[in-house]
């Protein structure tokens, strides 16, 4: 099970990010996009740490190298794990997504393992 809750603040340049999955396993979500293959997406892993990335095909592959997260909260309850992030909506880099401004849906995928992200398989949905 995962849930992810995402808001914009406009005048702040900011997107605030609430994302919840199982303690005992890597869990991500790529936005904006309806395959993992080069597709932005956020990683929280089995090793406590959150970080950004552009998938490969079937594959986690590569961290972006200037991330633009800032993990604001990080607690775990009754087997899951919930981290709050904050980032800018726009980051004026090609490998990130900018979030938009006006309310709407986000197409987004999602993914979970029990291992550190290797062969990944996505669930995609609009939020």
């Amino acid at each position: 099970h995962q849930s992810v809750d995402i808001k914009v603040y406009p005048d702040m340049n900011e997107v605030e990010i609430t994302f919840t999955g199982p303690q005992d396993r890597w869990y991500g979500i790529g936005f904006n996009s309806s395959q993992m293959s080069g597709s932005y997406a956020i990683v929280v892993d089995t090793a406590n740490t959150v970080n950004e990335y552009t998938l490969g095909f079937y594959s986690p592959g590569d961290p972006l190298a200037e991330q633009t997260i800032d993990l604001t909260s990080d607690v775990v309850k009754d087997g899951m794990r919930t981290v709050k992030l904050t980032r800018p909506a726009l980051t004026f880099n090609s490998d990130a997504y900018d979030f938009p401004f006006v309310t709407g849906n986000v197409s987004v995928i999602s993914s979970f393992g029990n291992e550190q992200p290797s062969g990944m398989n996505y669930t995609n949905t609009s939020q």
